[in-house]
């Protein structure tokens, strides 16, 4: 599978364009911080939409403990 990258408003891969947005609001659980596994789940599905929107197929996929990793906020 290959990653997707479109111009425009995003101008970025849209897994790097989504995840970053998730960095800011991926908030999932309510505690005030956001770790990767967070942004991950909150980005996923907007991925894999609009790669299909663009007759693509993206899968993202995390392995790892990436809970424990803080993107955002302090526990």
């Amino acid at each position: 599978e290959t990653a997707i990258e479109l111009g425009g408003t995003i101008n970025h891969g849209i897994f790097t364009y989504y995840f970053g947005r998730a960095m800011e609001d991926g908030d999932l659980n309510g505690d005030k911080v956001t770790t990767v596994l967070e942004a991950f789940y909150k980005s996923k599905d907007q991925i894999i939409q609009k790669a299909r929107e663009n007759n693509h197929t993206q899968n993202p996929q995390i392995s790892g403990n990436a809970s424990g990793i803080y993107l955002k906020g302090e526990n």
